[in-house]
């Protein structure tokens, strides 16, 4: 800026002051940037830790584990007073209040460092341990060194509670009667008459008897069967046989009797007794494949499956580093749930009823924490149905790895319900996903899932 003083040569004895103003100058340089301010505090109840793990009162203001190394705890013992002095077992009492069988998660973080935690699922009810509070835990996880006398914030997140119990499903029909085997040692006298031994076609002796093991004289599965049948058809009072085949395998233990003989069951096998005491009486076998039914697996590689549009988990392929196999897989993320699905066009002899299923993942390099839960639910698509339709009860799989590269195979699930009304011949849609909320999934890295083993039950031997 500068000033200029102009005399006015045309007004005597005046003078007028002249301002011009130049242009503005450049902006300084910024300053420099001031301190970062101290770490907040962290949420939640202050306690110090106690290294001690006896189930006792840990002291004024602090809390201890039932095991030295916290992430394999099963029990917390915490003071009913905080660091500060105040009483807070009114709010430990309320870890408990969920009707679920977890009642939520427990968090223990160190205070002035948030890299040093332990977390769990607390899994049953708050015990009053007089002047301290007793927490049942279950599934720990953690990082960090606890040192004694270090303050952590104890936080809690409650489980919703438990839901209404479904209504029951309708009986399945009852399956077919299985076929009676050959017996080894016998008594022919337990047929009804000889003329019933000649029409089976074994020859024997007039009296319609034969000796104890003798190879020559045992009666053929035909002979046995024909006795059934004719008995069956013609005498009321014979129940037994026809329940005693449960999926192809013995079942009934009690004892029945017909036509003055005895009939009882075992684990695998019918023995018939005449009722006389004569020793030899025959014993029956049952072959679980001669009515192949009950509980089969299909293998549903992950290849198979399709990701879904939202939040699909992705295709990975990976290459082992010594003998070069290579892996096709679906990687299902650490933190956001990813989804994948599969349908099937159920077979005749399916019965319509709950499944299981069985994981094969693996995982990349990861140092801690390998904890992955994987979850399959379904719903059975008949024929005009929308194809939009809720899915059923999920059924869920816990499994931890540990070794890079190592195929795991998981626990078998619990039972799955199928959405809608599933009938004969049905197409079920299935969606696999990886329950990243979950307490007991830990693994910070993709868990990388090779297939699933679907188990259905079937009633059927064919589908004819």
């Amino acid at each position: 800026m500068s000033l200029s003083f102009t005399p006015n040569s045309s007004r005597s004895g005046q003078r007028i002051l002249g301002v011009v103003i130049g242009p503005t100058g450049a902006p300084g340089a910024t300053g420099a940037t001031g301190a970062t301010g101290a770490t907040g505090a962290t949420s939640g109840i202050k306690q110090a830790y106690s290294t001690t793990t006896t189930d006792s009162d840990p002291g004024s203001g602090a809390f201890r584990f039932n095991n030295s190394t916290p992430t394999s705890a099963t029990e917390a013992y915490l003071d009913n007073a905080d660091a500060g002095g105040s009483t807070v077992s009114g709010i430990f009492d309320l870890f408990d209040d969920s009707t679920s069988t977890v009642k939520g998660i427990a968090r223990f973080e160190k205070s002035t460092d948030p890299t040093v935690w332990a977390q769990f699922q607390v899994t049953g009810s708050v015990v009053d341990g007089t002047g301290y509070r007793k927490l049942t835990l279950a599934n720990g996880a953690g990082s960090g060194s606890f040192t004694n006398g270090d303050t952590f914030a104890i936080t809690f997140t409650r489980t919703g509670d438990k839901g209404d119990t479904g209504a029951t499903g309708a009986t399945g029909p009852a399956g077919a009667v299985g076929v009676i085997g050959t017996p080894t040692t016998g008594n022919l006298s337990r047929f009804a008459s000889t003329t019933e031994i000649e029409d089976a076609g074994v020859a024997t002796s007039t009296d319609g008897t034969f000796a104890a093991n003798s190879d020559a004289k045992v009666p053929t599965e035909k002979a046995v069967k024909t006795y059934a049948d004719t008995k069956q058809a013609g005498d009321a009072t014979l129940t037994a046989l026809a329940a005693y085949n449960t999926n192809g395998i013995l079942a009934q233990t009690a004892a029945d009797t017909f036509a003055g003989r005895t009939i009882t069951g075992t684990a695998n096998e019918i023995t018939v007794s005449n009722g006389n005491g004569v020793s030899g009486n025959p014993t029956l076998s049952l072959s679980s494949t001669a009515n192949p039914v009950g509980k089969q697996p299909i293998y549903i590689p992950a290849t198979a499956m399709v990701a879904r549009t939202t939040n699909g988990a992705a295709a990975g392929t990976s290459e082992m580093t010594t003998n070069k196999q290579m892996v096709k897989t679906l990687d299902f993320d650490t933190s956001t749930q990813e989804f994948a699905q599969f349908s099937i066009r159920m077979p005749k002899a399916w019965n319509e009823s709950t499944v299981t299923f069985i994981p094969t993942w693996s995982h990349a390099a990861t140092t801690t924490n390998f904890g992955v839960v994987w979850a399959l639910e379904a719903v059975a698509i008949s024929n005009d149905d929308t194809l939009d339709a809720s899915w059923g009860t999920a059924g869920t799989s816990t499994d931890t790895g540990g070794t890079t590269n190592d195929l795991y195979e998981g626990p078998e699930s619990s039972a799955i319900t199928i959405g809608g009304t599933p009938a004969e011949g049905d197409t079920v849609y299935f969606q696999v996903k990886r329950n990243v909320s979950d307490g007991s999934d830990t693994m910070a890295v993709d868990a990388r899932l090779h297939g699933i083993f679907l188990y259905i039950t079937t009633n059927a031997a064919t589908d004819a």
